[in-house]
C-alpha cells in the first residue's frame, strides 16, 4: 500500500529488463507494502525448467496477488497458452501455484476474436480443472 491507502503490485519483468527479476529486489520492494504479480511467461523466460518461477512462489507466496497468463511462440512472447510452445510448463506452473493459493489469473495471451479468448478459457478451465 502506497500513501493514502492505494494498493500497489509489483511483477516480476521478462529477461529483456535490466532490473525486476531479482529474488532479493522483489522481496525488498514486497516487504515496504507492495502485494505481487506473478508473470509465469516472464518467469519462463528466466528458466524454462521454471525453478525460478518455483522460487519465486516461494519466497513470495504470502504477497501474491495475481497470476498473470500467457505462453510464447516463436514470434510472440504474450501468446495464448492453448496455442504456445511452452503450454505444457506454463499450464502445469499455474497448476501449482492454484493448489498453493487461489488467486485470480489475468490472461495476458493475444488475441484476434473474441472467439480466440473464449478458446483460451476452455482450455484453461479444461487444462487446470482436471489436475
Amino acid at each position: 500500500m502506497i500513501s493514502g491507502g492505494i494498493p500497489l503490485a509489483i511483477e516480476n519483468m521478462d529477461s529483456r529488463k535490466d532490473s525486476g527479476f531479482n529474488l532479493s529486489e522483489l522481496e525488498k520492494l514486497v516487504s515496504i507494502g507492495c502485494r505481487f504479480v506473478l508473470d509465469v511467461q516472464h518467469a519462463y523466460e528466466h528458466d524454462h525448467e521454471m525453478g525460478y518461477a518455483a522460487d519465486l512462489l516461494e519466497l513470495l507466496k504470502n504477497q501474491l496477488a495475481h497470476l498473470h497468463v500467457s505462453g510464447e511462440t516463436g514470434d510472440n512472447i504474450h501468446s495464448l497458452v492453448c496455442k504456445a510452445t511452452n503450454t505444457r510448463r506454463i499450464v502445469e506452473f499455474v497448476g501449482r501455484v492454484l493448489s498453493v493459493k487461489n488467486v485470480p489469473l489475468i490472461l495476458e495471451g493475444e488475441y484476434a476474436t473474441s472467439d480466440e479468448l473464449k478458446q483460451e478459457i476452455e482450455f484453461l478451465k479444461r487444462e487446470l480443472c482436471s489436475r
